[in-house]
């Protein structure tokens, strides 16, 4: 018995999620445009300009547009989206043509013919298929982006065909062009092109605009957009495959690559393979983090979250069943048939491209008549190879020898076995030639979508219905070709699965996998059980039990079972459709060949009916309906905190942080100066401006090896001048222990009897105050002498079975926590490990013991739940009520607690530095109101002693047994302007601070600054590497 495909989702249903999704969106107040931008290397029509001798009237008709011929798939499902949404296709002109076809040179066309073109192309243009778009009501429309003609030639016909199109289909680029090839020489033109087109976008962009990037032309280009546009929705579609971490480590500008890539706020896949090696290239190769349970890549330059999907594109099966009606092909197919009589007839239609496997077809087909003699005489190949875009005389001269080879071997004078036609064909040739074939074998080495597979399946629905074996290193197989547990997935990469891998069994594949998602479904089983008792389960592509209505690429029928077929098997699920071969193997090649030539009538119609509803259901317009679905999906996440783009704990948006203001800053620096906090009889005055200073990635950059990151000069003597002023309390927060501080930072600010800095070690657990009067060092206060810490043990146990397990793991055992680091682990088998100790730590330990599991960077830490470093932070500021300024910075997730602790007098808007004073408002249980007189300008906040007083200092006041007589509530007067969280990193980065800078060397410029030690504040774009706090 054969199973049917689910019921599945029509493209209405998927145009009405989308409309659900934006309405939901305007009522939630995200600015919605109704339009998407989509960029593509070049624009689908071509431009010619006809000199001014023409006899065309109208200025417009200087200029005039044709079909440019090539990715069908995508522009038209690109133009399907016009029934619901304005359009604008942005893209390079190509080469211009005069009215002879001459080439007509960039640089001499004027800026007024340019500006004619403009306005042509925003009209819209010529479409080669009236009847394409006749539903449309929404306007498409055109922009062209010019280049000059070395850059465009050396971006395109140098980096992207030379180097990245090889690499990408597992070809090392000296196997191309010539061993001498440099990876680098073009790239200065690829980075200038995408440059241009970023300036183009964001000539046209509208607040509320999608924008899609399409393919491997333009991969820099989503994190141009995300600096030029930082509030943009950009989603990027890669078309090609995407090789394993091993293969992309090849190339030099590897990391520049795949951070112009993770700008995106979704990055998205033909098939699932090549998704997963995507993640696994980032993680392996440049060492980042990924999220989402796998489908997401975070980028630490940035912090800017990208999740990582994949959907296969499908073709128009509508007009493609349109164009095999045409009348002029019927002629052609009888002609065919008729010269054919009485023999079998193979069909390939390939580039003449190394990747697209044509020489080791026409060897497989070689082997089939040597091990099956009897099709001798009865079987005839016919091999179209289109030219590639790139010459090959080598290879073009192999496939000649190898044709030759064949017909000499096999052929006679009355019969020719093998028929090679180097040439374009017409499209009534080409469907004519696909309707009359018994068999299609469309094998190449490696593929990201090949249509022609889809396309032979239209036209034999009318005819034979005759099979097709297929390879399964292409793209297609994400539509055509469910994988299962006997498979070997393509590339050869496994990773862990869920907490680590991208295949997980989070459910996420419907929410973030292929979009085709109906939570009204009824659940089905999906997914195959795993039964292996290693550390690494069996991979589970779709979760058991997740409600699926569109089932994603690896599971169309319900089942895993290999689509492989099996001679031995005629009634498994694989034998519905085509025969997947490994086309390297050529002798399972030519066993396929010869089973479909032999194959049964009612095993024909069986196997074309399950293709055929699949091609005719997975279209190339649903895919680009289910592309705009997925990118508001994004938003959605980004706008409730769920998939975090910038948001942390829910609470943030897609809006980044601000560039620090220094002038502003300095300010409110100096108006804090000009009050003075002194008692008669104190020794010293109050200080009114507090500083917390996180130390790892905020005053010295993040290097490999912790011990190496010691203080500059430069940063000693900012902070030693910012100690001496008495009104300026000065600490350093740190997760580095109270030897280390000591040793590097300890007599900073010391000179001549002042307090120098406070600390405090090991992320709140210990704090040490300012030198006392006369220069008497201050002790070191445990904060956790209180607490039971008897549960270090249990998990030190934890950590050393993980250790003993993960090579290149250790311990670091502090006083107040423990910390499992994985820096020097495989990057993939350390963060799976790292996720399998914090459940256990969480399920088995956490809930029975007072202490909390964080994961930090490359590391997973353990502490006292109530020591952190935002309760540091209470408690200076109750310490300090006088307080009429504060500056905090931090560059990591540890420091996001001082943010938090700091939102209390931030969150509600804000009295102006002129004294305009805010409406009375209350948060978080802490009091806020305005004053007037000479406090006028701030406000008024009654803060209550925070655990980090009432825990430590209990013992120091014997006066009183009450707590609350001991530490009573306090009135601070403090301006929310005169507050400044600021994190270190892109604007973009998730935080809850309300500034950002980008570099250590920012954060000492603006020390450095508001003193007066410079004039200028340096505001780099180099931003600070991988890791945070240690």
């Amino acid at each position: 018995m054969v199973s049917s495909l689910p019921i599945l989702p029509t493209l209405p249903d998927i145009r009405a999620s989308i409309a659900a999704l934006e309405d939901r969106h305007r009522r939630n107040g995200v600015a919605l445009s109704g339009r998407i931008l989509h960029v593509c290397h070049s624009l689908p029509v071509k431009c010619t300009l006809h000199g001014k001798e023409s006899a065309e009237p109208s200025r417009s008709k200087r200029w005039t547009l044709g079909p440019r011929y090539g990715h069908a798939a995508m522009i038209s499902g690109i133009r399907s989206l016009s029934v619901t949404h304005d359009q604008v296709i942005i893209g390079w002109t190509g080469d211009i043509e005069g009215s002879d076809e001459a080439e007509v040179k960039v640089s001499d066309v004027s800026e007024e013919d340019k500006a004619k073109l403009d306005e042509l192309l925003a009209k819209g243009g010529d479409d080669d298929d009236p009847t394409d778009g006749k539903d449309n009501i929404h306007k498409t429309g055109y922009a062209a982006v010019w280049m000059p003609s070395l850059i465009a030639h050396g971006y395109y016909d140098g980096y992207c065909k030379q180097i990245l199109w090889p690499l990408f289909h597992y070809l090392l680029w000296q196997d191309v062009a010539t061993e001498y090839a440099s990876a680098d020489s073009h790239y200065p033109h690829y980075e200038a092109a995408n440059a241009a087109f970023a300036r183009r976008i964001a000539d046209i962009y509208q607040p509320g605009d999608l924008i899609w990037v399409h393919d491997y032309h333009l991969l820099l280009l989503p994190s141009l957009l995300r600096e030029l546009l930082p509030d943009a929705v950009v989603g990027l579609f890669v078309h090609t495959p995407f090789p394993s971490s091993e293969v992309f480590r090849c190339l030099p500008r590897r990391k520049e690559i795949l951070d112009g890539m993770l700008g995106a706020n979704l990055v998205c896949f033909q098939n699932y393979s090549y998704s997963r090696h995507f993640v696994s290239t980032c993680i392996r190769v440049c060492g980042y983090e990924s999220h989402l349970n796998g489908h997401g890549i975070e980028n630490p330059s940035s912090s800017h979250l990208t999740a990582v999907s994949y959907c296969p594109v499908g073709i128009d099966a509508e007009r493609v069943a349109r164009d095999v009606l045409r009348p002029g092909i019927k002629p052609k197919f009888d002609a065919l048939r008729t010269l054919y009589q009485g023999k079998k007839i193979i069909v390939g239609r390939d580039k003449l491209d190394v990747v697209k496997g044509v020489l080791q077809k026409l060897r497989a087909f070689e082997k089939m008549l040597g091990m099956f003699p009897e099709w001798v005489g009865r079987v005839v190949m016919i091999q179209v190879t289109s030219p590639s875009l790139s010459d090959s005389p080598k290879l073009e001269r192999q496939v000649s020898e190898m044709v030759a080879h064949i017909n000499g071997t096999y052929g006679s004078l009355d019969f020719i076995p093998c028929h090679h036609y180097h040439q374009t064909l017409k499209k009534d040739e080409f469907y004519a030639l696909l309707s009359v074939a018994d068999l299609a074998v469309i094998t190449p080495l490696r593929d990201g979508m090949n249509t022609t597979s889809m396309e032979f399946v239209i036209a034999q629905e009318r005819t034979k219905r005759s099979p097709s074996v297929l390879s399964e290193l292409m793209g297609v197989m994400g539509i055509l070709g469910p994988k299962g547990p006997g498979d070997t997935d393509e590339g050869g990469e496994e990773e862990p699965t869920s907490p680590g891998g991208l295949n997980g069994s989070s459910g996420l594949n419907n929410k973030f996998g292929n979009g085709y998602t109906n939570v009204d479904t009824p659940k089905r089983k999906l997914g195959w059980d795993s039964t292996s008792s290693s550390a690494i389960p069996t991979p589970n592509l779709v979760a058991r039990g997740d409600p699926i209505a569109f089932v994603s690429a690896s599971t169309v029928n319900g089942t895993n079972d290999s689509y492989i077929s099996n001679e031995n098997e005629e009634t498994s699920p694989g034998s519905q459709g085509a025969l997947w071969v490994n086309p390297w193997d050529l002798h399972t090649v030519a066993s396929a060949m010869h089973r479909a030539l032999l194959m049964p009538e009612q095993e024909k119609i069986v196997r074309h009916k399950y293709l055929y509803d699949v091609v005719t259901t997975r279209t190339s317009h649903m895919w680009a309906s289910v592309l705009v679905k997925m990118l508001l999906q994004q938003m959605t996440a980004s706008a409730h905190g769920a998939a975090g783009l910038n948001g942390i704990n829910g609470s943030g948006s897609r809006k980044g942080t601000p560039y620090l203001d220094f002038n502003r800053m300095r300010k409110w620096y100096e108006a804090a100066s000009t009050s003075i906090h002194k008692q008669p009889s104190a020794p010293r005055i109050k200080p009114t401006r507090l500083f917390f200073f996180d130390y790892d990635g905020t005053l010295a950059p993040i290097v490999k090896v912790p011990s190496a990151a010691v203080p500059s000069e430069q940063t000693l003597k900012a902070l030693d001048k910012l100690c001496k002023d008495e009104r300026n309390l000065v600490y350093i927060i740190s997760g580095r222990d109270a030897d280390f501080l000591d040793e590097y930072l300890g007599s900073v600010g010391t000179a001549d009897g002042a307090p120098g800095l406070g600390f405090s070690a090991e992320h709140g657990g210990f704090v040490k105050e300012p030198r006392k009067l006369g220069g008497e060092p201050s002790p070191w206060r445990n904060f956790t002498a209180k607490l039971d810490m008897s549960w270090m043990s249990e998990v030190y146990e934890v950590f050393r079975y993980y250790t003993e397990r993960t090579t290149g793991s250790h311990i670091e055992v502090k006083k107040s926590s423990i910390t499992w680091h994985y820096r020097s682990a495989d990057p993939e088998w350390g963060q799976f490990q790292c996720r399998q100790c914090q459940d256990l730590l969480e399920n088995n330990l956490a809930h029975k013991r007072p202490i909390e599991v964080l994961v930090g960077k490359k590391n997973l830490e353990v502490r006292p739940i109530a020591v952190n470093k935002g309760e540091i932070v209470k408690r200076l500021v109750y310490k300090n009520p006088q307080v009429e300024f504060i500056f905090c910075v931090g560059d990591d997730k540890t420091d996001e607690d001082m943010f938090r602790a700091l939102r209390q007098f931030t969150e509600h808007p804000s009295p102006t530095l002129n004294g305009d004073s805010s409406p009375d408002l209350s948060a978080d249980g802490v009091s806020r109101a305005s004053l007037n007189g000479e406090s006028e300008g701030k406000a008024e906040f009654v803060m209550e002693a925070p655990l980090s007083v009432t825990l430590v200092d209990e013992d120091d006041d014997e006066g009183s047994d009450d707590n609350f007589s001991k530490f009573p509530p306090v009135s601070i007067h403090l301006s929310p302007d005169a507050v400044y969280s600021v994190a270190v990193g892109h604007s973009s980065k998730r935080t809850l601070a309300s500034w950002h800078v980008t570099s250590p060397a920012e954060v000492i410029g603006a020390i450095e600054g508001i003193l007066g030690m410079v004039d200028t504040v340096p505001h780099s774009a180099q931003p600070h590497d991988e890791d945070g706090d240690e």
